[in-house]
């Protein structure tokens, strides 16, 4: 499950980008060279790219809740293993088996 919380992390970072990218990558010079323009009006524009700037970093913090919320969820049942005095599971790098010791 580290994976998956990895991953996460990860997608969180790309969604931090592309906000930053719709912030800041912005040019409405001709009808051939437009970046991030939608309609004639550069205010138009603005907020329309703060609206997905602002869906971007909402994505990007939804995607390191639920990473650490899989890195607490491992913690915790360790810890619960550990109390109910189950031996810790050994899991290999190579391979998807569980060994117990």
């Amino acid at each position: 499950m580290k994976i998956f919380a990895q991953i996460s992390y990860g997608l969180s970072g790309l969604f931090v980008l592309l906000g930053l990218y719709k912030l800041y990558a912005y040019k409405n010079d001709d009808y051939d060279n437009l970046i991030n323009a939608y309609v004639e009006g550069d205010a138009w524009n603005m907020l329309i790219n703060k609206g997905f700037a602002t869906s971007y970093f909402l994505l990007a913090l939804v995607c390191v809740v639920t990473g650490t919320s899989i890195f607490v969820y491992e913690k915790l049942n360790a810890i619960h293993r550990t109390l109910k005095g189950e031996p810790e599971p050994i899991v290999e790098d190579s391979s998807d088996d569980v060994e117990y010791n």
